[in-house]
C-alpha cells in the first residue's frame, strides 16, 4: 500500500474517476477493474477552483472538504447561486448561454435545478437521477435561475439531496412524482413563455439489486449512480457514498 498522501477532491461520475491532489499535483484518474482504497475519518480542505484550475487550501486547513476561506474564493457559489463577485469577466461569458431549468426525480423526491443546456444529460446523470424533464428553457442565467426559484416556491420542490438521501432511495424509481410535477406546471401556464420539452426521460446505472454500504472501496468496481459507487467482493454487492470521501486522505493498492 501507499501511504496515506493522496487527498481526494472528486468524484466523477461521468468517467468512473477520482480527482485527488499528489502532493502539490492534481490529478484524475479512472477506477481500474479491482481497486483496494482506504479513507481517512479526518477531513481536510482540498482547496478552491478559481475559475480557470484547482488551487490547493494555503492553509491546510482541517475539519471539513471546503475550509470558508477556499469556499468564498472558489467559482462554484457562481454557479451555484450566481454569486459572482470577484468574477465579473466569468460571469459575462456564463451568462450568455442557453439554460435548462430541469427537474430530477430520486424515488419520491423531485428537484428543480438549472445547467447550462448543452450540459443537461450530462447534469442530471452526474447527480443519478432515476428521472428527469426540461422543463424550461432561457437565453440567459438571470432568467433560469429566476425560473428556477419560481418552480420552487409554487411547488414545493427540492434545490438538492444529499448522496446519503439518495442511497436510501436506491432501487425505489418511480416516474410517478415528476411526472405529476410537469402535469401541475404545464396547468398553471406559469412559465408558457419559457417551456422546455416537457418529455420525461428515464435514465438507467448498473445498480445491484442488494447492496450494503461500505465505508472503504476493496472489490471489482460494477459502476456508479451519481456518487454511489458500487463494487462487489467475495459474492456479495456492496455501495460507496464517494460524496463523503471528498476531502479525505487515502491510500491505493497498486
Amino acid at each position: 500500500m501507499r501511504t496515506m498522501s493522496l487527498h481526494a477532491v472528486y468524484f466523477s461520475p461521468l468517467d468512473c474517476a477520482l480527482r485527488f491532489w499528489d502532493g502539490y499535483e492534481l490529478k484524475q484518474e479512472g477506477l481500474k477493474k479491482n481497486e483496494a482504497m482506504e479513507f481517512s475519518a479526518e477531513k481536510y480542505c482540498f482547496g478552491y477552483n478559481d475559475g480557470e484550475k484547482m488551487r490547493p487550501c494555503p492553509m491546510r486547513a482541517g475539519g471539513a472538504k471546503q475550509c470558508p476561506v477556499c469556499a468564498a474564493r472558489d467559482i462554484a457559489r457562481m454557479y451555484t447561486r450566481l454569486d459572482y463577485s470577484g468574477f465579473e469577466s466569468q460571469y459575462e461569458k456564463f451568462r450568455q448561454q442557453a439554460f435548462s431549468v430541469y427537474l430530477a426525480s430520486f424515488g419520491h423526491l423531485v428537484k428543480c435545478g438549472v445547467t447550462r443546456s448543452a450540459r443537461l444529460m450530462d447534469r442530471v446523470r452526474e447527480q443519478g437521477a432515476d428521472y428527469f424533464v426540461e422543463i424550461g428553457k432561457a437565453a440567459d442565467a438571470e432568467t433560469a435561475y429566476a425560473i428556477e426559484t419560481l418552480l420552487q416556491q409554487n411547488f414545493a420542490l427540492r434545490n438538492g439531496l444529499t448522496s446519503a438521501q439518495k442511497m436510501k432511495l436506491m432501487n425505489a424509481d418511480s416516474p410517478a412524482r415528476i411526472t405529476e410535477c410537469v402535469s401541475k406546471v404545464k396547468e398553471s401556464a406559469l412559465i408558457e413563455d419559457y417551456e422546455g420539452e416537457m418529455q420525461v426521460k428515464k435514465l438507467d446505472y448498473p445498480v445491484p439489486q442488494k447492496f450494503s454500504e461500505a465505508i472503504q472501496l476493496d472489490g471489482e468496481i460494477l459502476g456508479c449512480k451519481g456518487q454511489i459507487l458500487f463494487f462487489s467482493k467475495s459474492g456479495s454487492d456492496f455501495g460507496v457514498n464517494m460524496s463523503k470521501k471528498a476531502g479525505a486522505f487515502f491510500t491505493r493498492a497498486e
